[in-house]
C-alpha cells in the first residue's frame, strides 16, 4: 500500500477542474467568473490547445502538466523498480478523477500496449498495471489484448509533440 508523501502531491502540480473535455488541459478560471454562474457542460469541441488537430478518442482525464515532478514519477514508472508508484498513481488518478472517470460509462479498460522489446528492457508493463488498477476501481473487465502493438516506434519522448502523431501512425 504505497501512498505519496504530502510534498510530492504538492510539487506536482494537479489540475483542478474545470478541465477541456477533449485534450484535459485546465480551463482558465474567467471562463467561470461567478462561483453561482453555472458553467456550461462541457463540449467535445476542444479548447484554444486542442481545437484544430482531428483526435482519435473522445476524451481525455488528466492528472497533471507532463513537466517537472510528474513528468520524472511517469518516467520512472516505466521500469520494474516503479512498479509500486504506478499503483499509487493509479490510486491516485480514481481517487482524483473518480466522477469523471465513472462518467465515461466505459464497457472495458484496455491498456495501450508497448512494445515486446521495450517491455523486454524496462521489466515490466506499466500501463497494463495502470490500467488493472482503473479496472478494478471502476469494477470494469481488463482487455490486455484489446489492442495490438503492430511495429517498433521511436520513443515519443524524443520527438516533438507533431512528430508524435505520425510516429504513432499505423502503430497499433
Amino acid at each position: 500500500d504505497v501512498r505519496l508523501c504530502d510534498s510530492c502531491l504538492v510539487a506536482m502540480e494537479i489540475f483542478s477542474e474545470p478541465m477541456c473535455v477533449r485534450c484535459g488541459a485546465p480551463l482558465p478560471a474567467i471562463l467561470f467568473p461567478h462561483p453561482d454562474v453555472a458553467p456550461s457542460p462541457p463540449t467535445h469541441a476542444g479548447c484554444y490547445h486542442c481545437s484544430g488537430p482531428k483526435l482519435w478518442f473522445d476524451e481525455t482525464i488528466a492528472l497533471g502538466a507532463y513537466e517537472e515532478l510528474l513528468r520524472e514519477i511517469i518516467l520512472r514508472m516505466k521500469n520494474a523498480t516503479g512498479d509500486s508508484l504506478t499503483l499509487a498513481m493509479g490510486r491516485l488518478l480514481v481517487k482524483l478523477r473518480a466522477g469523471r472517470l465513472a462518467a465515461l460509462n466505459a464497457d472495458v479498460v484496455a491498456p495501450i500496449p508497448s512494445h515486446w522489446r521495450r517491455r523486454f528492457v524496462h521489466r515490466t508493463n506499466s500501463a497494463a498495471l495502470l490500467a488493472e488498477v482503473l479496472a478494478g476501481s471502476l469494477r470494469l473487465p481488463l482487455a490486455e489484448r484489446m489492442v495490438k502493438r503492430s511495429r517498433y516506434t521511436v520513443r515519443q519522448s524524443d520527438l516533438s509533440s507533431k512528430d508524435r502523431w505520425s510516429n504513432m501512425r499505423r502503430a497499433f
